[in-house]
Formats: C-alpha cells, structure tokens, sequence
C-alpha cells in the first residue's frame, strides 16, 4: 500500500514556482538597468581619439560590463541549488533503481519472453497465410501463363505438357483456398486457348512436313539433275577431247602426206628438169650447127640436110603432158570423216558445215 512521502518545505517552494515567472523576476532589475543603460548611451557622441572622448566611452562601457556580470551572478547564484538538487536528486534515483532492478527483473522477463512468444506465433501465421497465398498465386499464374509457354512448344507437347496438365487439376479448396472458383474460370480459359494452338500447330507441322517432303525431292531431283549433267559434260569433255586428239592424229597423218607429196613432186620436178636440161643439151650442139650452116651459102648441088626430131619419146610425153600430182600419191588416203574433222579443225568450224563445204567443193570437181 502507498505511503505518504513529506516533501521539505524548500522543495515545496521550488514546486510552486512557475519557471517563466521565477526567471523573469531573476532578471527583472538587470532589464531595468539595461534599458536605462542605453537610453543614456544612445545620444553620446564622443571622439575616441581624445582623452576625454576615451573616458566617456570607457565609462558607459563599465555601466554595461557591471549588468552583464552581476547578471552571471545572479544566474550562478540562483542556479547553485537547483544543480545541487538535482545531482541529488540523479543519486538517490540510482540506488532506488538498483534495488528494484532485480525484483521488476523476474516479471518483466516472464512478460517479455509471453509476448515475444505470441509476437512469434503471430509472424508465423502471417508468414504461413502470405506464403499459401502466394502459393495459389503461383498456381493459377501457372494455368494463365500455359498458352504462353505453348508457343515453342509442338503439338505433342501442347497437348501432354498443357492440355492433359490442365484436365488433371482439380479447383478444389486445398489447393486453391477461397480462390477455387477463379483457378476454375482460368483451367477453362486457358484449354481453350490451348485447343485453338493446339489445332493450328498441328496445321503448321502438316504444312512444315509437306514444305520439306517437297524440300527433300527437290533436293534429290536437282542432284539427280546436276549428276546427269556433270556426266553429260564429261561425256561431252571425253568426245571433244578425243575428237580434239583424232583431228591432231589427221592433222599429223595429212601433215605427213603432204610431205611425202611435197618430197616425191620436188623428185618428179627436179627429173623433169634434168630430162630437160639432158634434151637441151643434146639439141644445143645440134642447133649451133643448123645455124652455122644457115649463115654459109650453100651451093647449088649440096643437098638440103632434113632435121629430125630425135628426143626420146618418153621425155616428150613427159614434156607434153601436166602432171597429175594425185596420181603421185601412191599411199591409203585419209578417210573422208578425218578430211572432215581436218576443214573443221583448221577454220574453226562446225563438222556439218565442213562436210557442206567439202561436198560443194567434190560437186564443183566433179562438174
């Protein structure tokens, strides 16, 4: 039970004073004096530089300086107790409080560890309610973000990974609390997104299936193609290049006849310019003579002598008649596709065109 405490009576007098009040009565003379103190000073003019103006201005200064120590006395005068008081006052709460310290001590941490207890019990509560709400965010985002994931995802995959997935959720309250009905509204919405993706992936899988069954024989045709080319143009390069070797060879075999031609016409022409000079040679003599004998007169009764043709008949013939230089080449003559092959490779052009031109060439020959 509460007992009655006697406050002295200077601590009674100090619990009635009003601070505010008891201050301004403190300093209420020093007011006085100091507004006294300026109202005097505020006229004075004076020349600092002069004793006199010296003294007048030391003077009103002490007037000045004496309110402004008195004033520090007052304060510490005044002040004195009530620190005193105070620092007594600061003592005794110390060892009041120490000796009370170890009996609040055993309730308050009985009270303290209580509420910690129920603080915890709280947070853990709130933790479980915000994570099972959280949870079920997380679960009906899931069914929501779905049509969202099957875009990269096949047909196959629409269908087992989404839509199988999705009819095998029950909206019930234990997954889904209070928000059953929402996880209901979104398992519908989003199987019906998923049956649409589901009906236009597999569109682009059948088109994407024919684009590369088409892709793929296209493929196969165009190196087929390019296979029969390439052995057509090998065909080609073997063709031309053995043409190429049998105009050489033609070439090399016409080469070699014309020479043996050239060689056995120069051996016809240099015989029938030997035969030549050979009759030349017998008739010069003779012809000398037949001029000599013309330049003498003859007589009378000489009989006129009769010049006879005495060059051999074979070198007359040969003499009289052109040489027929086919007729020299005694050999196989070349064959008329290689005499063909021979014009076209000499000028540059096609077979046919130097079959025509050696046709017309015969024709002309032959009329």
């Amino acid at each position: 039970m509460n007992q009655l405490i006697e406050i002295p009576k200077d601590i009674r007098e100090l619990m009635t004073i009003d601070p505010p009040t008891y201050v301004a009565t403190v300093y209420e003379p020093f007011h006085a004096r100091l507004s006294a103190a300026i109202e005097a000073s505020n006229g004075v003019k004076y020349e600092i530089t002069t004793k006199g103006g010296m003294e007048v201005a030391k003077l009103h200064r002490a007037v000045f300086r004496d309110i402004r120590i008195e004033g520090e006395k007052a304060r510490s005068a005044r002040k004195a107790p009530i620190l005193e008081i105070g620092k007594l006052l600061d003592s005794k709460y110390k060892e009041i409080a120490a000796q009370v310290e170890p009996h609040e001590s055993r309730f308050d941490t009985d009270i303290k560890a209580e509420e910690k207890r129920l603080e915890d019990e709280k947070a853990a509560k709130i933790k479980d309610e915000a994570e099972r709400a959280s949870a079920i965010q997380t679960r009906i985002d899931n069914i929501k973000n779905l049509p969202l994931k099957a875009l990269t995802l096949t047909s196959k995959g629409i269908q087992e990974y989404c839509i199988d997935a999705l009819t095998g959720i029950v909206p019930d309250a234990e997954h889904f609390g209070e928000r059953f009905v929402e996880a209901e509204i979104a398992i519908k919405t989003s199987l019906e997104q998923l049956g649409g993706m589901l009906e236009g992936k597999k569109a682009q899988e059948r088109l994407a299936a024919q684009q590369e069954a088409q892709a793929k024989a296209d493929a196969e045709a165009r190196a087929k193609r390019e296979a029969e080319e390439q052995i057509a143009r090998e065909a080609e390069a073997i063709r031309l290049k053995q043409e190429r070797e049998q105009i050489e060879r033609d070439r090399a075999e016409l080469a070699t006849q014309r020479q043996e031609s050239e060689a056995r016409q120069k051996a016809l022409d240099d015989a029938e310019a030997a035969a030549k000079a050979k009759i030349e040679a017998e008739a010069r003599p003779k012809a000398e003579q037949e001029a000599a004998d013309l330049a003498e007169p003859k007589r009378k009764d000489e009989p006129v002598p009769v010049i006879v043709d005495v060059r051999p008949v074979d070198a007359v013939n040969i003499l009289a008649q052109p040489v027929d230089k086919a007729a020299v080449i005694n050999h196989v003559h070349p064959s008329r596709a290689a005499l063909i092959k021979v014009v076209a490779f000499e000028y540059g052009v096609e077979l046919t065109e130097a079959e025509g031109w050696l046709c017309a060439a015969f024709a002309q020959v032959e009329a």
